[in-house]
């Protein structure tokens, strides 16, 4: 793991002993003897997600996404997506299946899984003669630290649990979140991406083999950063059932990308929306 990778691993274990003054972490143990107890009650939302922006960072190809969204959550256990929205909670959303390990008022330290489709080179024509990029299932540890006045900070480590190539990344981030109005908010934030060697290589770099495939030059990129993001968005309550989001944001690729031959346009923009019914 290179330096950059343990420094953000090194952030996670910071951010979760900064609250243990706060709290005592759950007993996971518990947490499963709840679930077959049933002593909580099931709670989720369901809806519908779209979304405009570049096929991948560094992408001049921009395409448009309509997807299903699901959000399940039981006691500490979830389920998820992706969407931007949740449930009642004012929980960040968990990607896959998830548990939290450790939570207090101030930090909350937790766990997920969930399938990574890797990459197809059909999804834009930069990629034609490069292959595909294998699917595998990520594993992510990661942590948040709840500040004054909306501020969080966050650090988490996702992992190739299947060693299929796409290698480890790390991010930090930031957000602020403040109400508009008893039923809106509107959140800010952004996020500081590196990779290791691995998956800058199968993201980013170029073989012999896909260089006399596509006439590309050689790359063999090294770990580092991969891209700084911002957004801004807004949730809103729309009914005591119905929740809705629009998110819009930006991004600038960094460090190896910016040499490799893939990346069209460091520079990218999105936006999505969504529109969940809660239970």
């Amino acid at each position: 793991m290179s330096v950059i990778m343990f420094r953000a691993s090194a952030m996670i274990a910071v951010v979760v002993f900064a609250g243990s003054a706060n709290a005592a972490p759950f007993d996971f143990m518990e947490g499963l003897e709840d679930l077959l107890a049933g002593k909580h009650k099931w709670e989720g939302a369901i809806g519908l997600t779209v979304g405009y922006g570049p096929a991948y960072i560094g992408s001049d190809d921009y395409n448009v996404g309509l997807k299903p969204a699901l959000y399940l959550r039981y006691g500490r256990f979830s389920i998820s997506t992706g969407a931007g929205f949740t449930t009642r909670r004012a929980d960040q959303v968990l990607r896959g299946l998830g548990v939290d390990l450790w939570s207090s008022e101030r930090v909350r330290f937790s766990l997920a899984a969930r399938l990574d489709s890797g990459r197809s080179e059909s999804s834009s024509p930069a990629l034609g003669g490069m292959g595909d990029v294998e699917g595998t299932l990520r594993a992510r540890a990661s942590a948040l630290w709840r500040l004054d006045d909306g501020w969080q900070l966050g650090g988490a480590v996702s992992v190739d649990a299947l060693s299929r190539g796409q290698g480890t990344l790390g991010e930090l981030s930031f957000s602020r979140e403040r109400a508009l109005t008893p039923d809106t908010v509107w959140v800010w934030g952004g996020s500081l991406t590196v990779g290791d060697a691995a998956y800058m290589r199968s993201y980013y770099g170029v073989t012999a083999a896909q260089a006399a495939n596509t006439g590309y030059p050689q790359y063999l990129p090294s770990a580092g950063l991969r891209d700084l993001a911002l957004s801004i968005g807004l949730r809103s309550e729309l009914t005591p059932d119905w929740v809705g989001y629009i998110n819009a944001g930006v991004s600038q690729a960094l460090g190896p990308l910016l040499d490799s031959p893939l990346v069209e346009q460091p520079f990218g923009w999105g936006i999505n929306a969504g529109l969940a019914w809660r239970f």
